[in-house]
């Protein structure tokens, strides 16, 4: 997405979770969005380290290179360490029959190998002056949003206070 779509009249606020939140940063460094929330975003370039829960839970797909081509299906247990590890095991085998789909294994490789990759797919322009208000969760990991890192959510990206109720807490 170079541009926003012609039909809108207006920036949208945009909002991912994981990869999507990575998404939602490279659109807002983009300027294409009016405000943006990214809730547990996938890495990007420049973000270190790598959380070795995150190496855990894309093992199936990164430990083998050719799945860099090919959709990855987890196994029970697999999907249960990586999306329903707060469920028993009956629930999480049961959302694991009725929800997981095979996904590909490429992004996963882009998002893990960004620091390496000058030419990579995850990066964000977290310094674009076309950035809209921005916010990334949780707290516990670093965030870039206008160019700031912050591993607190105190203030926005413009700087001013958020309050605790705007933070979850």
């Amino acid at each position: 997405m170079r541009r926003a779509p012609p039909s809108f009249s207006k920036k949208p606020a945009v909002v991912g979770h994981s990869f999507g939140g990575l998404l939602a940063q490279i659109i807002a460094g983009r300027g294409l969005s009016a405000a943006t929330v990214s809730i547990d975003p996938a890495p990007f370039r420049g973000v270190l380290p790598l959380p070795i829960s995150s190496l855990k839970s894309a093992s199936p797909v990164l430990g083998n290179p050719a799945n860099w081509n090919r959709a990855v299906t987890l196994s029970v247990e697999q999907f249960k360490y990586g999306w329903a590890n707060g469920l028993s095991e009956d629930e999480a085998k049961q959302l694991h029959e009725t929800f997981h789909v095979a996904a590909p294994g490429a992004p996963l490789f882009q998002a893990a190998s960004a620091n390496l990759n000058p030419w990579t797919e995850a990066k964000v322009n977290s310094k674009s002056s076309d950035r809209g208000r921005c916010w990334s969760y949780p707290a516990r990991r670093i965030t870039r949003c206008r160019g700031q890192s912050s591993t607190r959510r105190t203030r926005s990206s413009d700087g001013t206070p958020v309050s605790p109720r705007s933070r979850g807490s």
